[in-house]
């Protein structure tokens, strides 16, 4: 049988490009994620803070 040692180091550079590739989508995406959640947190913690001063105004009537 014949070595394939061209073969072999072709497919494992793919397979190394193929994981590099899916480490770095995930890292994106983790990062957006999180941003986001930090973003809806500010825009939740802002909607509260005007309800509650709303409620607090129309209690004090």
């Amino acid at each position: 049988m014949k070595e394939r040692k061209g073969v072999t180091l072709a497919d494992s550079l793919c397979g190394l490009f193929i994981l590099s590739l899916g480490l770095g989508l995930y890292y994106q995406v983790n990062q957006v994620m999180k941003h986001q959640i930090v973003v809806s947190d500010h825009q939740l913690m802002q909607k509260r803070r005007i309800y509650e001063q709303t409620l607090s105004k129309s209690n004090q009537k």
